[in-house]
């Protein structure tokens, strides 16, 4: 933006073309850091609600800009080719990121086929990785219960 407004700053009579900020474009810090990107340049707002989230530049002229004279501190300039490393690996990391959402999709979307086409065998199937243990458990006491039935009760 600086090398904007320096560029600008060679015509100092031209007229800034108007600059409009809409409320969906300002989200928490966002919001904030925006509106001081512009201010900082001495750029003026008239702002149509009292959140500062929408509103329009005042008119002004090129000699009213003002560039920054040093890069602040918390700034920092990278070479085209770091920038682009950078953006690289951000666009691999978002890549690998998507097919992993992709595979995952297709696998949930071939277990619910699955499930459409077999649904007793589904159902039997996650019953036994839910309850397993409890499905023991009461097969187990069935077993007793049938046993003590064939067998029938002790005598005394």
């Amino acid at each position: 933006m600086n090398q904007i407004v320096s560029w600008a700053c060679q015509w100092p009579d031209a007229d800034v073309n108007p600059i409009t900020l809409f409320a969906h474009q300002a989200n928490g810090d966002n919001k904030i850091r925006r509106n001081r990107l512009y201010q900082q340049f001495g750029i003026v707002f008239d702002f149509a609600d009292s959140d500062f989230a929408a509103g329009v530049a005042r008119p002004m002229r090129a000699r009213q800009l003002t560039p920054w004279r040093a890069m602040p501190a918390n700034l920092t300039v990278l070479a085209i080719d770091a920038f682009m490393d950078e953006q690289q690996a951000r666009v691999d990391e978002l890549l690998l990121a998507n097919l992993t959402l992709r595979r995952r999709h297709a696998s949930c979307r071939d277990e619910l086929s699955r499930a459409i086409d077999h649904p007793v065998a589904f159902t039997l199937t996650t019953l036994w990785y839910r309850h397993s243990t409890a499905l023991f458990i009461v097969a187990g006491i069935l077993m007793l219960l049938l046993l003590y039935w064939l067998h029938g009760a002790p005598k005394h």
